[in-house]
């Protein structure tokens, strides 16, 4: 769950709804999509289906949604590990006094996802097999493909490219 509409990179809004705290309080969900952050060991992640509550001051992660994307969890004493499917580590937290394990993590904002690409752009890339920017540039400033269309602008980051990374 995440507070700023700004941070997602995928917003449907459609998607609407309550999540009841432990306490009885109730926030009001206005979204659902995906955001992009940073793990401590450098890697990318991009969870989907994470509720936007505006209303919310701290963000939650589901460590039950996290399992049921592979990761493995391990909580242990004063600490908490999570690996990945492949078994590298991605976050280690110690827990706080108040037993909540918090989490720093680096927010990569839909920005630095895409910069000011145009649909058409992403078409191709991954038609190309998410061949570099330069290069689908390079093609398309000399006419190399037949059918490809004169590309604006083809810079920024893939989603896609980033999470296999």
């Amino acid at each position: 769950m995440k507070g700023q509409k700004e941070k997602f990179h995928e917003l449907n809004q459609s998607i609407q709804g309550f999540v009841k705290f432990g306490d009885g309080s109730k926030v009001r969900i206005e979204g659902n999509g995906s955001i992009m952050f940073k793990c401590k060991n450098g890697e990318y992640r991009v969870p989907k289906e994470v509720y936007c509550i505006p209303g919310l001051c701290s963000n939650i992660i589901s460590l039950g949604q996290l399992a049921e994307g592979g990761d493995r969890i391990l909580m242990l004493g004063l600490f908490m590990w999570i690996h990945d499917v492949q078994g590298r580590l991605l976050m280690k937290v110690k827990r706080s006094p108040n037993r909540l394990y918090i989490i720093v993590l680096e927010d990569v904002g839909s920005k630095y996802l895409l910069g000011k690409i145009s649909e058409r752009v992403k078409l191709w890339h991954a038609r190309m097999g998410h061949v570099s920017f330069s290069s689908l540039k390079l093609k398309s400033d000399k006419e190399m493909v037949q059918g490809l269309p004169r590309l604006t602008n083809p810079t920024g980051l893939c989603e896609g490219c980033l999470v296999v990374k």
